[in-house]
């Protein structure tokens, strides 16, 4: 970040976020109606997308547009005003929702080479800016859509998938471009994830799955092999490492030879290489087993390990398969 020391302009008197973005709103726009205060002041911080939109429609007319980024408690917003400053950069004004001076932020490297974002008050909350088109770029840019998927009638309770929730804070905290979330376990079908796909065409798709969305996975890639311009998928969670179900290791409703083939199978996978295998049981009482929808038994999930044993696959050695709960 450049930091340009400019004559002084008078910070207003703002206790909360949105008191901050009405004042970032006002000095960009001086002659806004008061419908737009209160039009501000009902728009969710929660998530970037949203309050951009919601700024650019409540000021179209009078400023804009509008960017946002940086994390939900260091929400940076930065509003195009309706002139030009010297050099022919655009003049914006930046404000920091939390109220702490941008002086304290954690500037990317890209916001001072080559001058490419200046503010006027860097020790205030409230500053004017210039930003050059490259900086425009770098706020803009990757669009980055992190999906979680999940089948509510395989898994009754939700697992939280924190390592989208992760990345997407990482990515906002170092300004790099914009990172959108859809997370099935919060009421996102996934007809949503693929017109979110379909429609605001991510440069980078992220995919957290885990067991039993095998059908999710597959439905989703094909949409995006199908597209154009295909974004570039990350893929993460259990599903994308080799798993398997305790009840294709162990089946009391199947006879010897079921087992034996399976023991086969085993020495087979172990003998080309296999090194880990993650069995998901989640517990070993039946009654939870039940509610998790796992068609499984308790006698079932402790019994991988003596089967993985009889096949010359040591559980939780380096060169055998391994469960986890």
């Amino acid at each position: 970040m450049n930091r340009r020391l400019a004559s002084p302009t008078p910070t207003p008197a703002c206790t909360t976020p949105h008191d901050r973005l009405v004042a970032a709103a006002r000095l960009a726009a001086p002659n806004l109606p008061t419908a737009v205060d209160n039009a501000l002041h009902a728009v969710s911080l929660a998530e970037p997308a949203a309050l951009q939109r919601a700024l650019r429609d409540q000021l179209a007319a009078h400023a804009g547009p509008a960017l946002v980024a940086g994390t939900l408690d260091r929400r940076l917003v930065l509003i195009k005003r309706r002139h030009k400053a010297e050099r022919g950069a655009a003049r914006w004004v930046a404000a920091d929702l939390s109220g702490k001076a941008h002086q304290t932020r954690a500037w990317p490297a890209w916001t001072s080479r080559d001058a490419h974002l200046h503010l006027d008050r860097p020790q205030s909350w409230l500053s004017h800016a210039s930003l050059d088109d490259q900086a425009v770029y770098r706020l803009t840019r990757p669009r980055v859509l992190l999906v979680a998927l999940y089948h509510p009638e395989h898994f009754p309770l939700p697992r939280f998938p924190l390592a989208i929730s992760d990345l997407a804070r990482a990515a906002r905290a170092a300004l790099l471009g914009q990172v959108s979330l859809l997370d099935m376990q919060l009421g996102v079908a996934l007809e949503d994830i693929l017109d979110a796909v379909t429609t605001r065409r991510p440069d980078v798709l992220g995919i957290s799955a885990t067991f039993g969305q095998h059908d999710l996975m597959v439905r989703l890639l094909d949409t995006v092999i199908a597209l154009p311009t295909r974004p570039l998928i990350v893929a993460g969670g259990s599903l994308t490492k080799t798993s398997c179900r305790v009840d294709q290791v162990v089946r009391l409703d199947q006879d010897r030879d079921w087992h034996l083939d399976r023991a086969a199978m085993w020495r087979r996978l172990c003998a080309l290489g296999l090194r880990r295998c993650l069995f998901g049981v989640e517990s070993g009482v039946d009654s939870v087993l039940e509610r998790f929808n796992k068609e499984t038994t308790g006698e079932q999930t402790h019994s991988p390990s003596g089967a993985c044993r009889r096949s010359a696959c040591r559980p939780g050695s380096p060169t055998s398969p391994s469960t986890t709960s």
